[in-house]
């Protein structure tokens, strides 16, 4: 049985995002353009809620390709649930200790993000 890669888009990880009704708490750019700076790492303070909806970080990042995401979200019967998503490698990571279920449930997500059967 061959297993095929699974990569994320910038685009997927907007869809993941939406999925979830999750909020962005970290991002990680890559240029997209020919800068001197090369890698952009940017969180929410304590009084943005997410932040994509920031014009501040809309602003600092227009230049930059989504490398990493970190989204939190709340789970039913646990409460706040952090991931990472990375479009480099195509990796979700569940930051923390969570039951399986949520475990499940972020990667039914990821399916249906992807079409996956």
């Amino acid at each position: 049985m061959e297993i095929a890669h699974l990569t994320l888009s910038e685009l997927d990880v907007d869809a993941l995002k939406a999925d979830l009704d999750a909020r962005l708490d970290t991002y990680l750019g890559r240029s997209a353009k020919a800068s001197d700076i090369d890698t952009l790492r940017l969180s929410k303070s304590l009084s943005c809620t997410d932040l994509s909806d920031a014009q501040a970080f809309k602003d600092l990042a227009q230049d930059f390709e989504t490398a990493s995401a970190d989204l939190k979200f709340s789970y039913p019967s646990h409460g706040d649930v952090h991931i990472r998503v990375s479009t480099v490698s195509g990796s979700v990571w569940v930051m923390g200790m969570v039951p399986e279920d949520v475990i499940d449930y972020v990667f039914a997500a990821v399916g249906r993000v992807k079409k996956l059967p």
